[in-house]
């Protein structure tokens, strides 16, 4: 319900940031996918994949959040949910130097876009979409498993190289299980129906009501 919009998402990000525009000519048009390329032509590429690191839970603290009305017929409450995790952006290649090389870019896609337009369209996207609200964590980014391996997909002896960036994701998303799809998060009012005075979230903080955030 969340994971596959989620990495698709991500997917699209990236696509859209390694586009013909891309400041690196030879990198533009990368490969991006979520499944683990397995034909020569997908190489180079980045293997996008996600993984929980805490408990789905629900996000809203005694309110309803309804679906806005856009006619005269009554819709029943949703419910909010968040989710948190590791979002995984594997580069593999067939050399270690072209794995080395995307991998920078993908550092500097994720964690210094602020401070470079084109770069920056992958964080704007996932600001920009309407189904799940994805904070990631780019302030800490974490490099790991950089390896090397005999034997490929496609059964010859080549080397592929691997190296993978790791970002922490916290984010939040209504289900609409009757059309097993996302409610748009524009669409979505929040009422509040009691006095949350004095409510903590479950690791004890207090509950702050922000009516330009989805966070507590």
């Amino acid at each position: 319900m969340y994971i596959t919009p989620l990495k698709t998402l991500l997917v699209q990000a990236l696509k859209l940031t390694f586009d013909d525009q891309y400041p690196v000519v030879e990198f533009r048009g990368l490969h991006c996918g979520m499944e683990y390329p397995v034909d020569v032509q997908d190489y180079p590429s980045v293997w996008v994949d996600y993984d929980d690191t805490s408990a789905l839970v629900k996000a809203g603290i005694r309110h309803e959040e309804n679906v806005n009305p856009e006619d005269n017929t009554t819709v029943a409450p949703f419910t909010r949910w968040r989710f948190q995790g590791t979002v995984s952006l594997t580069v593999v290649a067939l050399t270690s130097l072209e794995r080395d090389r995307i991998f920078d870019q993908v550092v500097a896609v994720v964690a210094f876009a602020l401070e470079d337009s084109p770069r920056g369209r992958f964080q704007a996207y996932l600001a920009d979409n309407d189904l799940i609200a994805a904070n990631l964590q780019t302030d800490k980014v974490t490099p790991r498993g950089a390896q090397a391996a005999p034997g490929t997909p496609w059964s010859t002896d080549e080397l592929i190289y691997e190296r993978t960036l790791d970002i922490e994701v916290i984010g939040e998303f209504y289900p609409d299980l009757g059309a097993n799809a996302l409610v748009p998060l524009s669409k979505i009012e929040i009422t509040i129906s009691s006095d949350i005075s004095g409510t903590t979230t479950p690791d004890g903080n207090p509950v702050v009501i922000d009516g330009h955030s989805a966070w507590h």
